[in-house]
């Protein structure tokens, strides 16, 4: 007799951490991560605010080095990167470079928008927990989505979320989705 049962497959939120890591190819266990998620056809998803999150540091950080190379001290660029003003062309190439990274490198990532229920929860989470807003927002939409695990490398974050959801750093994600019972490699 063929087991008639479902297959089931986890659901993984990625904290935008996570897309940093894996866009500058700079841990490899996020890297890991995603191309161990591409292979078992895992559900991966991650929240529209963290694309706008990855392209807002993404400008950061070249509009340090931008300011830097002509010559200002690290501690002046630093006082005033809210005044961040980028050209065009390479806000643009920022751009083309986030979106061909997520649209072309890894594809199978769901993007979430909260609903206002989520907003809600998103509010409540930051009146009532040490989360940060941004974070908040993270773990609303986790929530919402209804993944399994969050993953994040912000060890506060994990542990101030754990309380509301499964989380972890991606080098332990097999561990944790073994424990809820996922056949893991």
């Amino acid at each position: 007799m063929l087991d008639s049962s479902p297959i089931v497959v986890p659901h993984i939120y990625l904290d935008t951490p996570i897309l940093i890591d894996v866009l500058r190819d700079r841990r490899t266990a996020s890297l890991q991560l995603l191309e161990e998620a591409r292979q078992r056809m895992w559900r991966v998803s991650t929240s529209q605010f963290a694309v706008m999150e990855l392209l807002d540091v993404e400008q950061d950080d070249k509009f340090f080095i931008l300011e830097v190379n002509k010559g200002r001290t690290v501690a002046s660029v630093l006082r005033e990167r809210y005044k961040r003003k980028l050209p065009e062309d390479v806000k643009k190439s920022i751009e083309k470079r986030v979106k061909s990274f997520l649209d072309v490198r890894y594809p199978f990532i769901q993007y979430f928008y909260l609903t206002t229920e989520g907003f809600n929860r998103a509010t409540g989470l930051c009146a009532d927990t040490n989360i940060s807003a941004p974070d908040c927002l993270h773990l609303a939409t986790a929530l919402e989505a209804g993944c399994d695990v969050l993953v994040s490398t912000d060890d506060h974050f994990l542990e101030e979320a754990k309380d509301y959801i499964e989380t972890c750093q991606p080098e332990y994600v097999n561990d944790v989705l073994g424990r809820l019972g996922f056949e893991v490699g």
